[in-house]
């Protein structure tokens, strides 16, 4: 064997020797990071001041793992991401950098998923809360609706019209038997759909835009709406003879100013009662 030769072959026995040695020193520092495990460690934080002058210190409890420190301890993921990156330094030290660098854009590519997994939880956690929001307000709207002014007027009317729709059946039966004169009495009279005032219209409308209020959902023509109708109620003389009235004017006076004044006609002769009510 020549020297030259004898001297390549030393030499690859010992880059042999020095890729193991390399080796078994990435291995146990591997091994290291695949075995650590989180430590609570005491941190110090700000005093809050004392009012005596005195500096009791405080003294708060973090969480440490592979040179990151947590104020919580870590999750499954942050765990994860540690040992990508500390095994990512391991490679990077030891004289691997590829393979360093491909741990490195794992871990990067772990942190981005995180964030769009964050990002997508918190816009559905939104959509549901938005969903939920809604689903409330339609209750809450059917509940204004079942006891609103105009309901109450649609149910007493309603309730009539079977009254009387019971009595007409009745009637019609006894007629068909026979029955005349005084015995089979008048035929009953069908009710008169109770009248739905501006008052009525002003309360209504007011209840639903408090709760529209109460939702962030008022409606503008709604607001517009209800700005008209309390305009239709001044223009037509509603506020001036109410404040007549009170004032202890006649029904003819009061009369007077509304029917000059207002769209609307008022007539003395429909008026059961005018006394007050204390």
């Amino acid at each position: 064997m020549s020297f030259s030769s004898g001297f390549a072959t030393g030499l690859q026995a010992r880059e042999m020797r020095d890729r193991r040695e390399e080796e078994k020193k990435i291995r146990a520092e591997m091994a290291q990071v695949g075995q650590a495990m989180p430590e609570q460690v005491a941190t110090d934080m700000p005093a809050p001041v004392d009012p005596s002058g005195a500096d009791p210190g405080a003294t708060t409890t973090a969480t440490r793992f592979l040179g990151q420190t947590y104020d919580k301890p870590p999750s499954q993921a942050d765990m994860l991401k540690a040992r990508t990156q500390a095994m990512a330094g391991v490679y990077m030290r030891n004289g691997n950098p590829e393979a360093g660098l491909r741990l490195q854009q794992m871990a990067q590519q772990g942190v981005r998923e995180e964030a769009r997994f964050a990002q997508e939880t918190r816009r559905n956690q939104r959509e549901n809360e938005a969903a939920d929001d809604e689903s409330a307000y339609r209750r809450d709207l059917k509940e204004f609706s079942e006891k609103s002014r105009l309901r109450q007027n649609e149910s007493v009317y309603g309730k009539a019209m079977e009254d009387y729709q019971s009595k007409l059946r009745d009637y019609q039966q006894r007629q068909a038997a026979g029955e005349t004169g005084p015995r089979l009495g008048l035929a009953p009279t069908p009710p008169a759909r109770p009248e739905y005032t501006m008052a009525d219209n002003l309360a209504d409308a007011t209840g639903l835009i408090a709760l529209q209020s109460r939702r962030g959902k008022v409606d503008p023509n709604l607001l517009m709406k209800f700005g008209e109708m309390v305009r239709s109620i001044q223009s037509e003389g509603v506020k001036e003879a109410t404040q007549a009235l009170q004032g202890g004017a006649p029904l003819d006076e009061v009369a007077r100013m509304f029917n000059a004044a207002g769209q609307g006609k008022f007539d003395v002769a429909n008026v059961v009662s005018d006394k007050t009510i204390q």
